[in-house]
């Protein structure tokens, strides 16, 4: 089955996860706009890192106060798909999330987020973009603030 995570996992080791991230939007991930749109300004990277879902914040979905509405029929499909995949053994990509004010916003793997979740996964690789060294400093206090 397809295994889309360890070529992300393999990008982190070589410190060139920022590279695997638009060869993967240009590619698999089929998002040339969200790829163009992360060139605009430096980024900050940490990832992939195996985050609770319950941690994110979806912004795409059939749900109308959602940031990006989609179709909901097209949306059930793409994830009862991916969920089939997952339960045939698919290693699906790392989510991608932004960093805000204390939050984690998922920007690309939305549908991957849905599948995982109805396929009772609770934690999975996420790939953290951040603005500024400063939040990135941020992230990291308040994930070492929450270790027992």
């Amino acid at each position: 089955m397809n295994d889309e995570l360890t070529p992300a996992l393999e990008a982190a080791r070589r410190g060139q996860i920022e590279a695997w991230v638009h060869e993967f939007l240009l590619g698999v991930g089929r998002n040339l706009p969200f790829s163009e749109g992360l060139k605009r300004q430096p980024r900050f990277w940490l990832g992939p890192l195996e985050i609770p879902l319950d941690a994110l914040e979806i912004c795409c979905g059939p749900d109308p106060d959602l940031e990006y509405v989609v179709d909901a029929d097209g949306f059930e499909r793409h994830v009862t798909s991916m969920a089939d995949s997952l339960a045939k053994g698919w290693k699906p990509a790392p989510l991608i999330a932004s960093y805000d004010a204390g939050k984690l916003s998922i920007r690309d793997g939305n549908h991957r987020y849905a599948a995982l979740r109805r396929s009772g996964v609770e934690r999975y690789w996420v790939v953290v973009w951040f603005n500024s060294p400063e939040e990135q400093r941020s992230y990291m206090n308040l994930k070492q603030d929450r270790q027992p």
